[in-house]
């Protein structure tokens, strides 16, 4: 039963995707702005809806490790995973706009979060974080305007925004059904064949909820709009930080847990990295890809032996 369920799931997962990507590329040509910038915001959000969905119902049972946990886990598996495995099957070119600014704001991003939380997250960091958030969305429609004037195709805009919009919303709706029920089924089938719950919850679980990012990046490769690729993963990072976490803490102060210290330190390392791939030649390349996933694979291997 659970293997029928986990098929079904993976074709619903990729046929949204499919759908998701065509309706960001069509939205971009209605607004007349760059799909990088749609990549970073529409898109970006979308997929990141498991886990500030996470992040809402942990802040809301007083759950700091699990709301923090949630967000730092996510960003290093977006770089280290997502981009790593896009990029070995796809080389990612990127925009100078992201290497210039965009990348190098996630850095700063992931680095002055490190350096609040250490003591908690109050409610007015929370605050301060939503702020910038606001001010880099501002920044993002402004260049993303200029952006497409100077280097974007136009898109047919005889289609109706209303479809569009629908097909947008299907799309987010279907990749992250089909990731929740990825999970469900695998966890199911994992369980049955006698795997314990802490290895289900390091692979499966984080793997699951990271789907949604993963299918989107991979697909959007295969149409040739590395800009949303590029600009879903800076973004969905970005907006884990400034916007899930402000919120979390808004509605709950988030407490440190000192356990978090090497996890932060390793989001802004490869953070970083993903920094000087992209500035070195103007792209992930499939070497560069494989870094990165190693790079994941030996934060994994720490996070195991600790656990």
């Amino acid at each position: 039963m659970f293997f029928i369920l986990l098929i079904i799931s993976f074709i619903i997962i990729i046929k949204a995707a499919n759908l998701l990507i065509d309706a960001a590329i069509d939205l971009a040509g209605y607004l007349g702005i760059s799909q990088f910038v749609i990549g970073l915001t529409v898109v970006a959000f979308g997929t990141s809806a498991p886990e500030a969905a996470v992040n809402i119902i942990a802040s809301l049972q007083n759950k700091s490790d699990i709301a923090l946990g949630n967000i730092v886990g996510s960003n290093i598996l977006n770089i280290g995973l997502v981009i790593g495995i896009t990029a070995l099957i796809f080389t990612m070119k990127t925009e100078w706009t992201a290497i210039r600014i965009d990348i190098p704001f996630a850095f700063v991003s992931s680095l002055v979060f490190g350096l609040l939380v250490l003591d908690g997250l109050s409610k007015n960091d929370g605050i301060i974080l939503a702020l910038f958030f606001f001010i880099y969305l501002n920044y993002l429609w402004i260049t993303g305007k200029s952006s497409y004037l100077k280097n974007e195709n136009l898109v047919d805009k005889d289609k109706k925004i209303s479809k569009v919009i629908v097909m947008l919303f299907s799309g987010m709706v279907g990749v992250v059904l089909g990731g929740q029920l990825i999970v469900h089924s695998s966890v199911n089938i994992a369980t049955s064949l006698g795997y314990s719950e802490a290895f289900i919850g390091l692979t499966i679980v984080s793997l699951g909820t990271s789907l949604p990012e993963l299918i989107t990046c991979v697909t959007a490769c295969y149409k040739k709009s590395d800009s949303i690729a590029v600009g879903n993963m800076v973004g969905s990072n970005i907006f884990n930080i400034l916007f899930v976490l402000s919120l979390s803490s808004v509605i709950s102060p988030i407490a440190f847990n000192n356990k978090f210290v090497f996890d932060l330190a390793y989001m802004v390392f490869i953070t970083f990295m993903l920094f000087v791939f992209s500035y070195t030649q103007k792209r992930i390349s499939r070497f560069e890809g494989f870094c990165l996933s190693v790079f994941y694979t030996i934060y994994f291997m720490i996070i195991f032996i600790r656990s």
